[in-house]
Formats: C-alpha cells, sequence, structure tokens
C-alpha cells in the first residue's frame, strides 16, 4: 500500500513540478522541488532490493522565491480517500518544519490533492496548525477543505497567493 500511496504522490509532484517549470519560464516565480536523499540497497547483480528516505529532510517538497523577492515553501500531500485527509501524511519532522519556517515567513502553504472526489486544496499552513490545535483529530475532513481552504484544480497557486 506504502507503494501505491507512493506513486500517487508522485504523479501530483511531477504535475506541480510542470506548473512551476512554466512560472520559471516566464519569470513569474522561481518554485522548485527539493530532492528527497535515498538510500538504495542493490542485490546480485545490481538489482535494487530497497529503497528508503536516508532520515528527516531541512525542507518541505517545494521552496521558491516569488517575483517580489519574498520566500515561499510548500508540502505537496495527496490521499486516496473520500471523506477525510489523514493527518499521519504529514510526518511529525514536517509539522515542526511547518512552525519553524512560520518564524521567518507567512509564506508556508500546504497544496493537498484528494484523488476520489477529483479536488485540489490550497491553504496557509498556519490553518492546518490551527485545526490540529483547536479539533484534536487524526484526520481533516473533506467538508472542512471544501469550506475552508482555496480549491485549485488548475494548479496556479499564483492566483491565490497575492505578492
Amino acid at each position: 500500500m506504502a507503494k501505491n500511496s507512493n506513486k500517487i504522490g508522485k504523479n501530483f509532484e511531477i504535475r506541480l513540478s510542470d506548473k512551476f517549470d512554466e512560472y520559471r519560464k516566464n519569470k513569474l516565480a522561481f518554485i522548485s522541488k527539493i530532492p528527497t536523499d535515498w538510500v538504495v540497497i542493490r542485490g546480485a547483480k545490481g538489482k535494487i532490493v530497497t529503497a528508503y528516505p536516508r532520515g528527516k529532510s531541512e525542507f518541505l517538497d517545494y521552496c521558491g522565491c516569488l517575483k517580489n523577492g519574498e520566500v515561499v515553501f510548500i508540502e505537496a500531500k495527496s490521499c486516496n480517500n473520500t471523506t477525510s485527509f489523514p493527518l499521519s501524511n504529514i510526518k511529525p519532522y514536517q509539522f515542526e518544519l511547518i512552525e519553524e519556517y512560520l518564524n521567518y515567513t507567512d509564506r508556508v502553504y500546504m497544496i493537498v490533492e484528494m484523488r476520489q472526489t477529483n479536488e485540489i486544496f490550497l491553504f496557509n499552513a498556519k490553518l492546518l496548525l490551527n485545526f490540529e490545535e483547536v479539533y484534536n483529530r487524526k484526520s481533516i475532513p473533506l467538508k472542512w477543505l471544501q469550506d475552508n481552504c482555496i480549491k485549485i484544480n488548475d494548479l496556479d497557486i499564483l492566483k491565490y497567493i497575492k505578492e
């Protein structure tokens, strides 16, 4: 199941990266995927036996600079649930990074793809931290995302994060 989940997230990140490449080509913003350092274990004849991330990262999925010079951080998540987004999809160190980044900039965002409902939501990460504190739940209901977040199926985040 984790393997399928990684593939789903990877497809979403490819689509986001394509959009961010378009921004860069048009000189609208410079937002790049931060690569994950992986440990690869090879068996006989160099065949990959397993691979896993090498510990926690110091970055969220994307880091960049807007045209006005402001830094922006984005964490992208994708899930197959139909009624909620599991907070377990966000690792504890990612929550810590979000809190730390918010000490320096308000431009820290979550972008969540709900595959089953074909909806993508953008919201400031402060909203995520507030949700976790106020509701004390293990998941964010789809209805809450629909009511409190920006729906952006075109992935054009620059329309919604004003400079």
